[in-house]
Parts: structure tokens; sequence; C-alpha cells
């Protein structure tokens, strides 16, 4: 019965490896060419990192809130960024179709200045040559206060309180991100905010 549903097409079993292969291909589409990357990173207008979070996972899956919807930070990024900024933007390397189904690509459609790179590309190299790295709460985040560059923190993370991390919220406005951009990153400021947490913390344990 469920082979002549499937023939009628009255009924279809989408597999997970039909679900992942329509992810890739849907990734694929939108991904730009390094010709084009290239062009993006030595332009005057200003530019904003966002690696997507690998998911589910604590990062988005209970730290993110809202974000957990990483779509919803890449429209508050687009509306922020306008015609002034550009938005470059990699998925997690290990992601799969998990929360990457077609209206995750539908919504991007409407976001005319975000830009997705291969996921290979090195987040490091990104961060350095753009001027602002937004995150949920990840390791980008800390990659870049301790390049000396901004981060925009979309949720709950260790190193948020530090000087150089701006935690954005809905009500945050967009007065309020320039400003904290626009202000001079003070190192002394920095490492004085990370030696008050170290002090409060103790030796862990991580794996390889």
């Amino acid at each position: 019965l469920i082979k002549i549903l499937n023939f009628l097409k009255i009924t279809n079993k989408n597999t997970p490896q039909k679900q992942q292969i329509e992810y890739k291909n849907n990734l694929k589409k939108i991904i730009i060419d390094n010709k084009k990357l290239d062009k993006i990173l030595n332009s005057e207008k200003k530019k904003i990192y966002f690696p997507l979070h690998f998911q589910p996972e604590l990062t988005t899956s209970i730290l993110g809130n809202n974000f957990d919807d990483q779509v919803l930070i890449l429209e508050r990024l687009s509306r922020f960024a306008d015609n002034n900024w550009d938005v470059i933007v990699k998925d997690n390397p290990r992601q799969t179709f998990y929360q990457r189904g077609k209206f995750f690509f539908k919504r991007l459609k409407y976001l005319k200045n975000i830009h997705f790179v291969d996921s290979m590309e090195d987040s490091l190299t990104l961060i350095k040559k753009t001027d602002v790295t937004a995150t949920v709460s990840g390791t980008p985040g800390w990659e870049a206060i301790k390049n000396k560059k901004k981060a925009l923190v979309f949720g709950e993370s260790w190193y948020s309180g530090i000087h150089g991390c701006m935690k954005v919220n809905e009500n945050t406005n967009n007065d309020e991100i320039n400003k904290f951009i626009n202000e001079k990153f003070q190192e002394s400021k920095f490492k004085s905010d990370f030696n008050n947490i170290l002090s409060q913390s103790y030796e862990g344990v991580i794996d390889l």
C-alpha cells in the first residue's frame, strides 16, 4: 500500500538521506565563489561575520533562547547592515539538515546583503578580515575579542561581559549597535575583564 501511495505521490517518504541531499543542494545554490568573496573582503564597506552554529547543540538550543532560530539573527543583522554593511555567513562544516529545511532557505531569499561562503573557509581568517563578529554564544565571539575585534553576542556566553562584547536582544536598536561598534577597543579593559573572570575560575578538563 505504501508503495502505491508513493507512486501516486499521495505520500512521500522523506528519508534523512533525502533531507541531507536537499540541504547540501540548497546550500550550494547560495554559496558565493572565491572571486566574489575576495571582492567583498577588499571593498570599503564594513563587514560582519556570522558563523552559523552546529545544531542541535547547547550553544543554541539552551544558551540561544529565541535565537536558537539563527535566521532571526541573520534577519536582524540584515536590517542593521542595510546598504552600509555586508554580512558574511558560513554554515558549520558538521551541520546536517537539522533546522536547515526548505523554509530556512526561503527566508534567506529576502536578505539581500547576506553572503554565504563555503563551510570550509577558515573562520579565524574571516574574523580578522571583517570588522565585527556576530555569534549566539560560541567560540568565534571569543576569538574576535582576543584579536581586538568587536563581538555581537545574541545568547548567553561566559565571555559576553568582557569588554569588546555587546549583548544583543530583541529590544537592542541600531543606534546602540552603532555606538558600540564605533567605540575604541581598549585592550587594557579587555585584559582586566578577562583576568577578573579568570580569578574566579578553576582548572578544568577538556577532551582532545
